[in-house]
């Protein structure tokens, strides 16, 4: 089966990240994750197809990532909204290449 039209190779990943990385040092949020149950309470609403990220920022300056997901005509179905993943640094992999 061929990839997924949004997937890319791990190396190219890897540059990506670095650069950002490199960019903006210094304890800048580099990531976030969230469990698997955000993503399935945001695509079980009826019509969800996909989901969009909106960055955001606490009054103290630190990105947060807003969830939403959207539907087949990609408009932001807002009935539930997620937020709170977990930030990295604090909760890194630190093992993986990225």
């Amino acid at each position: 089966m061929p990839p997924h039209q949004n997937e890319i190779p791990l190396e190219d990943a890897i540059v990506l990240t670095q650069r950002y990385k490199a960019n903006h040092a210094g304890g800048t949020i580099r990531a976030f994750q969230f469990d698997a149950s955000v993503i399935s309470t945001l695509m079980e609403q009826a019509n969800a197809s996909g989901f969009r990220a909106y960055l955001g920022e606490e009054p103290d300056k630190s990105l947060v990532l807003i969830l939403v997901a959207t539907n087949e005509n990609l408009q932001d179905l807002t009935g539930v909204v997620m937020n709170h993943g977990r930030r990295c640094p604090n909760t890194c992999d630190e093992t993986s290449p990225l």
